[in-house]
């Protein structure tokens, strides 16, 4: 009986550790209207969220439900890519997207012949839609969420060729979009 309490108080200490790990993180999961997610908060306690883009800076506060998640929505905001913005609440990190005219803040991609794709300055968690294509084949398309600091990589399952022009395209979620073209050898049968 009593290995069973302490099996038990241990995995209750473990548990409660554990859960309390967990760092609040934020996310903008819209742009028009502008919608912001947290997770990693304490259940039912207040958080004063702020967001900031160019001029406009607004505060609300949010309440976390038992799973330390909440979704505020800023009506009649929109998040315009290229100006950038900013995310605050306390306890978790700093949500920053570069306008584009900064340093590193216009999204960009590149890729390979064989496929692979990166991107970069993407905003943090945007869902990427991301179609390549090789001279004359069918497009092939798909999807990646940018990391949390703003870049994506993957491999598209391009047909096998050596010649022609090469076209990827990006677009985000959140207005992040790209594109890049390499012209290739052209190949003609003798």
């Amino acid at each position: 009986m009593r290995y069973l309490l302490v099996t038990a108080l241990i995995a209750l200490v473990t548990a409660a550790g554990a859960s309390g790990s967990t760092r609040p993180h934020l996310a903008l999961l819209q742009a028009s209207p502008v919608a912001i997610g947290g997770t990693g908060f304490q259940p039912g306690r207040a958080v004063t969220v702020s967001y900031r883009a160019g001029t406009t800076t607004l505060r609300h506060v949010a309440k976390p439900g038992p799973g330390g998640r909440f979704t505020l929505v800023f009506r009649g905001v929109s998040f315009d890519r290229c100006r950038g913005a900013s995310v605050r609440a306390a306890g978790a990190a700093t949500l920053v997207v570069l306008p584009c005219s900064a340093p590193g803040g216009k999204p960009s991609i590149g890729g390979t012949i064989a496929g692979f794709v990166r991107g970069a300055a993407f905003a943090p968690g945007e869902h990427v839609r991301v179609t390549g294509r090789v001279s004359d084949a069918d497009a092939v398309t798909a999807s990646i969420d940018a990391d949390a600091k703003g870049p994506f990589a993957l491999r598209l399952a391009l047909p096998s060729s050596r010649c022609g022009a090469l076209f990827y395209r990006a677009v985000g979620s959140l207005g992040s979009a790209a594109t890049f073209t390499f012209d290739g050898p052209d190949c003609k049968a003798p």
